[in-house]
């Protein structure tokens, strides 16, 4: 059984009936208020609770409901999701091709929370004990081909001189290869690869764009809880310079801010690198309510809101892990999603420095090491600036300009 807790707001006075709509599948389940037991009718994962008593409008009515999960298995491409309870954690211990374990939790954050990886078995039962349900990413990894289509028009006479993006790179999780011949590859401010397209497009003329991408993604990966000590980070970063960057402060990135550093002051006496990383993953992932943002914040201002996307969670772990002294920087790609082959969703998450080098976490989605192989690298923010796959050099009036993503 599941316990979940929710707290409704009456639209009018006298007898209620709520609905929710809950992530997983429900077998069955009963519903509770302060006064006793409530009727609670199970449709899937449409729940509706009756409340006969009756409540003034305006008030606030707190349910507790307790409910079975449906122990169902889903082929998502290359991912299963299984219930925890049907889950066989001996063979999980035992799997060459062990991903990920991504904990379900309480609250829906983009579909997850946070959880906590291992390799042993008892670790592994311990921690999905406290989750709603388990996703196992297993099997063989396919190479995916991206593919950006720009379509640009200067009917208004202005001219393009020169057209630059953002695509796959290279890291220690995934191989890239560019299959588009003339396009020159630069290095941006932070070391990522732009890809330059030196094809004027003149006044009066429409042109289309296309570059192509081979991704590589690897068979299996597992990480360790073993990380390294804060001390070792400390050394590290006192004898490179290169290192002592991704501990600077930036725009986006307020390390000196009183707010953070009350924060980060509750973690500094934890002698070890995934401690410290862990409370302050745990405390982003809670804090923030998963809100699509127009405008990128800035840390602060998601601490203070607790409110915002993708770029919020990153930059709020980035800015809390860098005045900790953890090096760390923001990753920005895309995610591999089957019903999404075109204009997939592009998303931000973060590495941080290890004893074993860069390390991916993904505070929104709720993955405390590691990330799926859903998540495409685009390229890393050692200094924080506006996100933007592409972009031009152009006189003259502006171009109309539309732009494609997509995958297979």
């Amino acid at each position: 059984m599941v316990k979940e807790r929710y707290a409704f707001r009456a639209l009018h006075s006298g007898p209620q009936t709520f609905e929710v709509e809950y992530p997983l599948q429900v077998t069955k389940g009963a519903a509770r208020d302060k006064h006793g037991k409530l009727k609670l009718q199970v449709k899937g994962q449409r729940l509706i609770i009756h409340i006969d008593r009756d409540i003034t409008k305006g008030k606030v009515h707190a349910v507790e409901l307790s409910l079975l999960i449906v122990p169902d298995i889903k082929q998502i491409g290359t991912i299963r999701v299984l219930n925890w309870g049907s889950l066989d954690l001996q063979s999980i211990k035992s799997s060459q091709t062990l991903f990920q374990v991504l904990g379900f939790g309480t609250r829906t954050t983009k579909g997850a929370d946070t959880t906590y990886t291992d390799s042993l078995s008892s670790d592994i039962r311990t921690n999905l004990a406290r989750f709603r349900a388990a996703r196992v990413e297993m099997g063989d990894r396919q190479n995916v081909t991206v593919t950006l289509r720009i379509d640009i028009n200067c009917s208004g006479g202005g001219r393009v001189r020169k057209i630059h993006t953002f695509g796959p790179t290279s890291s220690k999780r995934q191989k890239t290869r560019l299959l588009t011949t003339g396009v020159v590859i630069e290095e941006d401010e932070n070391g990522s690869p732009r890809y330059i397209i030196n094809d004027a497009v003149n006044p009066g003329q429409s042109k289309t764009v296309e570059i192509q991408w081979e991704v590589i993604i690897p068979k299996g990966f597992e990480t360790t809880t073993q990380l390294g000590t804060m001390e070792l980070l400390k050394r590290l970063t006192l004898e490179s310079e290169s290192y002592r960057r991704y501990l600077a402060e930036d725009t986006y990135w307020q390390t000196t801010h009183p707010s953070i550093r009350k924060i980060v002051g509750k973690v500094r006496s934890k002698p070890d690198i995934f401690d410290v990383h862990r409370l302050l993953f745990e405390f982003t992932n809670r804090h923030i309510d998963y809100t699509i943002t127009n405008d990128r914040q800035t840390a602060v201002q998601a601490l203070q809101s607790g409110r915002g996307d993708c770029s919020e969670y990153a930059d709020l772990l980035v800015s809390l892990h860098r005045a900790a002294g953890i090096p760390s920087r923001v990753v920005e790609g895309m995610i591999l999603e089957p019903e999404k082959r075109h204009n997939p969703e592009f998303h931000a998450w973060v590495e941080f420095l290890t004893r074993d080098g860069w390390l991916a976490t993904d505070p929104t989605w709720g993955i405390t090491l590691g990330v799926t192989s859903q998540h495409i690298e685009f390229n890393h923010q050692r200094q924080s600036r506006e996100s933007s796959v592409y972009g031009m050099e152009y006189s003259g009036p502006a171009p109309q300009v539309t732009y494609e993503v997509s995958w297979q």
